[in-house]
């Protein structure tokens, strides 16, 4: 009788360990798929964005006209992967140069007038953050850092 108690112990730590490896290995699983889902969120927006402004220019829009009637002289852009590096080169041929712009993922580039975020932000009148999935984290470090409005790139679009 005593074999058996020890044999069904055994089997009880053997079936809970296997329980807690399969536990873990669906945290890791649901924790690499919320990425994952986040990443494609981060994505679709960036499209949708990117297509309104192709939309705007197909119309003869522009993100300058949004400036003019607001009456903002001098922008910076946050964020310079592929939606910021477009903002800013439709600006340029548009006539306006954004005073610098930020990442906090990229090295300087002299392209874009780019300065460290670490550094002393000059102030301008406008900031357009193009980081669209993390607005909210950005729009409140950049408050306690510069005195001009600061903006996510979907309201600016979706506005003209």
């Amino acid at each position: 009788m005593h074999l058996i108690t020890i044999l069904l112990f055994v089997i009880c730590i053997f079936i809970s360990l296997y329980a807690l490896g399969i536990t873990n290995i669906a945290k890791l699983y649901f924790h690499r798929t919320h990425e994952e889902i986040n990443k494609v969120k981060k994505m679709i927006r960036i499209n949708e964005s990117l297509s309104k402004l192709l939309e705007l220019l197909q119309d003869e829009k522009k993100v300058s006209d949004y400036l003019t009637k607001n009456h903002y002289q001098s922008v910076a852009i946050y964020g310079m992967g592929d939606l910021g590096q477009k903002l800013f080169n439709e600006l340029a041929k548009e006539g306006v140069i954004a005073t610098y712009t930020i990442d906090r993922n990229l090295v300087c580039e002299s392209k874009y007038n780019m300065i460290p975020l670490s550094d002393k932000l000059p102030d301008v009148d406008i900031i357009i953050v193009t980081a669209v999935s993390n607005f909210d984290d950005i729009y409140l470090d950049l408050q306690k850092r510069v005195n001009g409005e600061i903006v996510n790139i979907e309201d600016v679009l979706w506005s003209l």
